[in-house]
């Protein structure tokens, strides 16, 4: 890919004076994108003015494009998540869901190294005051992993119960269509049979609820 950057001389990758900041340029763009909409690598080079074929210019805009995703989901409440070798894209609930739990593990397994990390100082080598505030902040990473844990097990019990509802609601679905199913199949013979003697036709009722008026 061949970029007029890249043949004007503007190779290094700085900011270019009076222009805003290369990652608030993407952070506009990424505000557009609609659900599962996603921004190559490719377009965003080029609202950067950038050769992706310059390997300074690539790691560029993959900077700016983090932290423009970053930015992003603070201020604008969207997820765009990586897809790598590709682009950014407009995460949907499931795979913001998916995002937030990695993000969850990693914090919990963060605390316990920081935990396991101030255990390992021999406070009997210390002098009162600092042996207190190791002992203060290892007090603060107990507490923090134990809440954590509890979350996480709070979770995944809500998780449980939401699968099974999910199970649950999607049986009755089926129940449901399997019935009136083989419901219309009755009418259909009962009416093949009414036109033989002259009677009039049945209509099927329906499980469904009535619709009701705007």
């Amino acid at each position: 890919m061949t970029h007029p950057a890249a043949t004007s001389g503007h190779t290094s990758g700085a900011e270019r004076p009076g222009r805003p900041p290369r990652w608030r340029i993407l952070y506009e763009r990424m505000a557009t994108l609609r659900d599962s909409e996603l921004l190559p690598y490719e377009e965003m080079a080029n609202l950067l003015d950038l050769d992706l074929a310059n390997t300074s210019h690539y790691q560029v805009t993959l900077a700016s494009a983090r932290k423009a995703a970053d930015q992003l989901r603070v201020d604008g409440k969207k997820v765009c998540r990586l897809v790598r070798g590709h682009g950014y894209q407009v995460a949907d609930p499931g795979q913001a869901i998916e995002l937030a739990r990695r993000h969850q593990t990693r914090a919990v397994a963060e605390i316990h190294a920081g935990h396991t990390t101030i255990e390992t100082i021999d406070r009997g080598k210390l002098d009162v005051t600092t042996a207190r505030l190791v002992e203060a902040m290892a007090i603060g990473f107990a507490r923090q992993h134990h809440m954590m844990r509890q979350l996480d097990v709070r979770q995944s019990r809500l998780e449980t119960a939401m699968d099974a509802l999910t199970a649950t609601t999607h049986g009755t679905a089926t129940r449901v269509e399997a019935a009136e199913n083989g419901l219309t199949e009755l009418t259909h013979r009962v009416n093949e049979l009414a036109k033989t003697i002259g009677q009039p036709p049945v209509t099927p009722p329906s499980f469904l609820p009535p619709a009701t008026g705007s």
